[in-house]
């Protein structure tokens, strides 16, 4: 299994059959930050840690726009749940198309549903997910989990609308803000979607480095 973002992965799916196909999986009800975007990573690595080298059951969904469970990228639109060992007698996991019922011993989790509850997605309210997912993220803004812990957000849908406009997301918005980036002379340009390099400039309180792509770009670091 690989886990590039925060919303999908990549896996071996078994048939029915007994056959194996590799295959892209996309979240039906939930967005992740992008991996550029402020949370990106984090997103990532959190769903890395539920699902990396276990067994997951998918409820497939039908997508809007395409009629089948395929999204336009050819990916699987669908649910993810996982199925744990547990204390309990018996357990109830409800999910979009899917209930289960009596599992002893065993704990089902859905894992769109935790990547709400700890902050780490926006809830899709235009496909119309059931009321449980809108409570997780309600519970994780008040809590100020993950991604709610910031000031101000933006939705991946509005940071993706802003790229295809060619216009540049502030950098609040993106991954490496507020860390330590690209200070070195030479270097690549931290702006999303820049693709300048860091030259040395001169201005009237002393030496910096700021980007060959201004005044375009505005990017620059005390040297």
């Amino acid at each position: 299994m690989h886990v590039g973002d925060g919303d999908g992965f990549r896996t071996k799916l078994l048939h029915q059959n007994g056959k194996t196909q590799r295959a892209d999986v996309r979240f039906a009800f939930i967005d992740a930050p992008e991996m550029k975007q402020r949370g990106g990573p984090e997103a990532r690595n959190f769903l890395r840690s539920l699902i990396d080298r276990k067994i997951l059951d998918v409820a497939v969904t039908e997508k809007t726009g395409t009629g089948n469970c395929f999204d336009h990228y050819g990916r699987i639109v669908g649910v993810p749940f996982l199925t744990e060992a547990s204390t309990l007698l018996s357990a109830t996991a409800s999910g979009p198309q899917r209930k289960l019922f009596g599992l002893r011993s065993a704990l089902v989790r859905n894992i769109e549903l935790e990547m709400v509850l700890h902050g780490w997605a926006w809830v899709l309210e235009r496909y119309g997910p059931e009321g449980a997912y809108r409570q997780a993220q309600e519970d994780a803004r008040r809590y100020k989990r993950g991604i709610w812990a910031y000031d101000s957000n933006l939705a991946p849908w509005a940071f993706k609308k802003q790229v295809r406009e060619g216009r540049l997301p502030e950098d609040r918005f993106l991954a490496n803000f507020g860390k330590p980036v690209a200070n070195a002379l030479g270097s690549s340009c931290p702006s999303y979607g820049c693709g300048g390099t860091m030259q040395l400039r001169h201005g009237k309180n002393g030496k910096f480095l700021g980007c060959s792509n201004f005044p375009r770009c505005k990017m620059k670091r005390n040297q």
